[in-house]
């Protein structure tokens, strides 16, 4: 795959922290899954709302996996990485890294979605569509 990342940025909130004042651990996916949809909006040139109301296929997790490095604190500046590991047929996984604009790596985070048809929720393949909008994000090479 591409070494080419998608960025998110992101503030950790007071809301988001635990009683050990540091984000709860699931705030990792929540950060990822933020990440996840501004890579679709740009990937497909849609709005969230009409690609959940409108789309003929779904991108469902079927596999998570984290390993935390460092804490989140209130106030970190952080910068999540996207990155494409594997394009299959008819799921893509992605590689989350989080780090602090300090260039600290906070956590790691592997995430599989499955496509499916929003008909039947079957396995299908996955969208010319999204395919063509993560090349064209420079997230996979001409030949994945």
């Amino acid at each position: 795959m591409s070494s080419e990342a998608f960025l998110h940025r992101l503030v950790v909130r007071f809301h988001e922290i635990d009683r050990a004042g540091i984000a709860y651990f699931t705030r990792a996916y929540e950060y990822c899954h933020a990440a996840f949809e501004e890579m679709l909006v740009a990937a497909l040139g849609v709005d969230l709302e009409r690609f959940f109301s409108e789309s003929e296929w779904m991108l469902p997790l079927v596999h998570s996996e984290a390993d935390y490095l460092a804490p989140m604190r209130i106030s970190d500046r952080l910068v999540v990485e996207l990155r494409i590991e594997r394009l299959g047929q008819s799921s893509v996984t992605f590689a989350y890294r989080i780090a602090g604009e300090d260039g600290v790596e906070r956590a790691r985070v592997r995430l599989v979605h499955a496509c499916i048809s929003r008909a039947d929720f079957k396995k299908r393949p996955l969208p010319e569509s999204l395919v063509e909008g993560v090349r064209r994000l420079g997230l996979v090479g001409d030949d994945d």
